[in-house]
């Protein structure tokens, strides 16, 4: 079965507002009133999320056709930012590489370079169903997350600035459970978020199996690894529009699992956290490896 949610068109996916496949940039997740300040400079970048500033914004990566050619056994794709794209200082240079391998493996490379200091925090906005794209839930698939810890977030869906154990709260997944089981519960920051909307902190270092999703049905299973410090997980709420997917599916709330590897949260304004600044002479790169398994 195809498990990815998506598209039958470019244009399906340049219009979509759900993230549906992309590679989210320059800046996963929100900034608060779109204002940043680097270096004693303040930024205000286009909000598009209310108050806030969402993924990138109106002009984020999502709404970018990649430059595609192919690199040995790998996609490779590159895009250019320029400098004050989406209210962001300097111009970005990004690289990703898909590369699937024998043994079911789906390799994705990412790396960047910038001329000038910018807030820069990417991750890979696929969305997955084990039981196929276009069944109806996720409820019933289990999932555990090697994370002790997660950012709760405030009414306007940013981090409050802490980090809290998940002992004895619905986001406690270090032993395998389904999704279904406590997304219902009655918790303020499942009220707050509409169902999983949450960052972890995963435990360990370094390249290392952070997240483990089954669909006992059909026996498939997909084992996430990172080398990024944090997991966002995302359990699709109503759709901010009507998703007419691939194949004629249509896509529900519930119908998905956003699984997006990215930085530590808090963003540009949150100095006692990750600033996630990438400045010009360094690097930023990530590897995510998507492992499969199981199914006829």
């Amino acid at each position: 079965a195809d498990i990815a949610l998506g598209f039958d068109s470019a244009e399906a996916y340049l219009a979509d507002d759900n993230y549906i496949g992309c590679i989210v940039g320059r800046y996963a997740g929100r900034i608060a009133g779109g204002r940043f300040e680097i270096d004693g400079r303040v930024y205000q970048a286009p909000c598009n999320e209310g108050d806030n500033l969402l993924h990138g914004g109106v002009h984020g990566f999502h709404r970018k056709l990649w430059r595609a050619s192919v690199e040995g056994a790998s996609l490779r794709l590159d895009l250019i930012s320029p400098d004050g794209e989406a209210g962001f200082p300097g111009e970005v240079r990004v690289t990703a590489r898909y590369t699937f391998t024998d043994n079911f493996e789906l390799i994705l490379s990412l790396e960047a370079h910038t001329n000038a200091s910018t807030p820069f925090n990417l991750t890979h906005h696929a969305y997955w169903n084990l039981a196929g794209a276009g069944a109806p839930s996720v409820l019933d698939h289990e999932l555990s997350i090697a994370a002790a810890r997660y950012a709760p977030v405030g009414e306007s869906m940013i981090h409050t600035g802490t980090i809290d154990s998940v002992d004895n709260s619905p986001f406690d997944f270090r032993r395998p459970k389904t999704i279904g089981r406590d997304i219902g519960a009655d918790d303020a920051q499942l009220d707050i978020a509409g169902g999983y909307d949450h960052t972890f902190v995963t435990d360990g270092v370094g390249m290392r199996p952070i997240l483990t999703l089954a669909h006992r049905p059909s026996g498939r299973s997909l084992t996430l690894h990172s080398d990024l410090p944090c997991l966002h997980l995302y359990s699709l709420k109503a759709p901010r529009s009507p998703i007419h997917g691939k194949g004629g599916a249509f896509y529900r709330a519930r119908s998905a699992l956003a699984l997006e590897p990215r930085g530590l949260p808090g963003g540009p304004n949150s100095p006692d956290f990750s600033p996630l600044i990438l400045r010009r002479g360094d690097a930023y790169s990530a590897t995510l490896m998507y492992a499969f398994d199981g199914g006829p």
